[in-house]
């Protein structure tokens, strides 16, 4: 039996509505695609955000994490969380929930008697990697066999040409990307007041006094002025900050 021309206009125009529905996935896809980071993109991930849950493992399985005392359904913990191995500091990722009790993880890096941390960060989706000096091996990425920057300071990776092992270091504008400077105080002079009606010369603070001979003038270390604070001392210097893991799309 033929088709009539009824049923075929209607065949055409839902016809027409699928394709007209096609291309609009297709623009949103397009539109999506826009919004993500180009490759070589480095941004700021909280990896350790929310501690889920932690504990002590009580057993020891090949790719699983059991503890008899947790109760990882009723903690809501998830496949794609973040494991944490306290002890040795590795990370893995939950492949599923077996139980109560028991976790299979993406990589055998929990024995018995080892803390754990559990975090609701869901890891690293393809494409992306962590910043800390591994060779990358991806055959789909441009940068396959190359070492990525050791931005994050992780003392197992390769170190940045002109910087020290276990730098971290935060990003800045520039005309050539990856060039790395050390941290450095702005070149700069100090005057000082002298009330010595004896001493003789300019700059001399061990000259003779009224009072006797100066032998022991010392440069002090950094004291509060009042209303200031009390300085903060440490072994580099930095702003006020809080630490992220840096990561890099690759592909």
């Amino acid at each position: 039996m033929g088709m009539t021309r009824l049923q075929s206009d209607s065949m055409n125009k839902n016809n027409q509505s699928r394709l007209s529905d096609l291309e609009t996935q297709v623009a949103m896809l397009i539109e999506m695609l826009n919004f993500l980071p180009p490759i070589g993109a480095k941004i700021e991930w909280h990896k350790q955000y929310y501690n889920k849950h932690n504990g002590t493992a009580t057993s020891t399985s090949v790719y699983k994490l059991v503890d008899s005392a947790a109760t990882f359904i009723s903690d809501g913990i998830a496949a794609g969380m973040i494991v944490r191995n306290d002890t040795d500091e590795t990370y893995s990722y939950v492949v599923s929930v077996d139980s109560e009790t028991q976790l299979t993880i993406n990589d055998d890096i929990v024995v018995s008697g080892e803390a754990y941390f559990i975090y609701a960060t869901p890891h690293l989706p393809d494409g992306w990697v962590e910043m800390n000096g591994q060779t990358l091996s991806d055959p789909d990425s441009p940068y396959d066999g190359q070492v990525i920057p050791n931005i994050n300071g992780d003392t197992t990776g390769a170190t940045i040409a002109g910087l020290s092992a276990g730098d971290q270091v935060f990003a800045r504008g520039g005309l050539i990307s990856g060039v790395a400077l050390k941290d450095a105080l702005q070149n700069h002079a100090h005057n000082y007041n002298r009330n010595n009606a004896a001493a003789t010369g300019s700059t001399s603070l061990a000259s003779a006094s009224a009072i006797g001979a100066n032998t022991g003038t010392a440069i002090l270390a950094p004291s509060e002025i009042v209303g200031y604070g009390v300085p903060r001392v440490a072994t580099e210097t930095r702003p006020i900050c809080i630490t992220m893991v840096m990561i890099m799309r690759v592909k």
